[in-house]
C-alpha cells in the first residue's frame, strides 16, 4: 500500500520562517574539547569539520543522510561567560517587547534580556542515519549557521511534487545529506558551518515506512521540553531604583 501524502500535507511547516543532554548535531572546530587528548570529552580520531553527535558521543559520517521533521524558532537566555555561562531558558519571539530586553550593549547585534544574553536559534528536528538506523537528532542554528537554516527553508518552501502541484508537501518529503564546509569569516577566521544539499524526494511506496517515522517524530517534536517558553513579555517596567535581579 503507498504511503498517502494527503494526510501529512504541509506537517512541520507551520512554523518556517524566512527570516545538554538533547541529542544535538554539533560541528567540531579547532578549539573544540573533543580534539584536546587531556581533556575528558576528547574524541580518537576527531578533527576540526567532523560532525559530533551529542546523543552518543560519537563522530558521525559526513556527510550524514538526513530527513528535517520539524522547525521553530525562538530565543535562548544565557549567562554570559564572563559570570560563568549557562543556560537559562527559552523565549518566544515577542519577547523582543519585554523592558528587560536591550539591543546593541555590547556588540552591534548582540542581544541581552536584564543581565544575561539572548541568542536567536532556529531549531531543526531532524531523522539521521546511523549506521542504518534512523535516529532523532536536533540542530541548533544560530549566528553565522543561520543562513544555512534560512537556505533550507527557501529549498523547501519551493518544492511541489510534479504529480500533483497542489498539494503543500510535509517538511520531510525530501532526504537531504548534511555536511560540514569551511568559510572565512569578516575577521578573517576560518571556521566551519554546516551544509544542506543533494535533496532526494521519498518514494511514497519503498519509503511508506520512514515517512509513516517521520510524521510521527514531527507531531511529537512540539512538547520537546527545551521548546517550552517562558512568558517573560509581559513582565512589568522597572522604575529607576529597581534592581534587574
Amino acid at each position: 500500500m503507498a504511503y498517502d501524502i494527503t494526510k501529512v500535507a504541509g506537517m512541520g511547516t507551520e512554523n518556517l520562517d524566512e527570516g545538554s543532554a538533547m541529542p544535538f548535531i554539533r560541528i567540531l572546530q579547532d578549539l573544540s574539547p573533543q580534539l584536546k587528548p587531556n581533556k575528558d570529552e576528547y574524541v580518537e580520531g576527531s578533527k576540526a569539520g567532523d560532525l559530533f553527535f551529542n546523543k552518543t558521543k560519537a563522530l558521525l559520517d559526513n556527510p550524514v543522510a538526513m530527513i528535517p521533521v520539524y522547525t521553530t524558532a525562538l530565543y535562548t537566555e544565557w549567562v554570559p561567560r564572563s559570570k560563568g555561562g549557562g543556560f537559562v531558558g527559552s523565549h518566544p519571539l515577542s519577547v523582543v517587547g519585554n523592558p528587560l530586553y536591550e539591543k546593541g550593549r555590547e556588540r552591534q547585534y548582540d542581544e541581552w534580556l536584564g543581565d544575561n544574553e539572548l541568542r536567536y536559534t532556529s531549531y531543526w528536528f531532524v531523522l539521521i542515519n546511523v549506521n542504518g538506523a534512523w535516529e532523532e537528532a536536533m540542530i541548533p542554528f544560530t549566528s553565522s549557521q543561520l543562513k544555512v537554516s534560512r537556505k533550507l527553508t527557501s529549498d523547501i518552501n519551493r518544492f511541489r511534487y510534479e504529480a500533483d502541484t497542489s498539494i503543500v508537501p510535509p517538511l520531510f518529503a525530501q532526504k537531504w545529506e548534511l555536511s560540514t564546509v569551511m568559510e572565512t569569516s569578516k575577521n578573517n577566521d576560518d571556521y566551519w558551518n554546516f551544509e544542506i544539499k543533494s535533496p532526494s524526494v521519498l518514494d511514497f511506496e519503498s519509503d511508506e515506512d520512514l515517512l509513516e517515522l517521520a510524521a510521527h517524530t514531527s507531531g511529537k517534536a512540539a512538547d520537546t521540553p527545551l521548546l517550552q517558553t517562558q512568558k517573560t513579555e509581559s513582565a512589568p517596567a522597572l522604575t529607576t531604583s529597581e534592581d534587574i535581579f
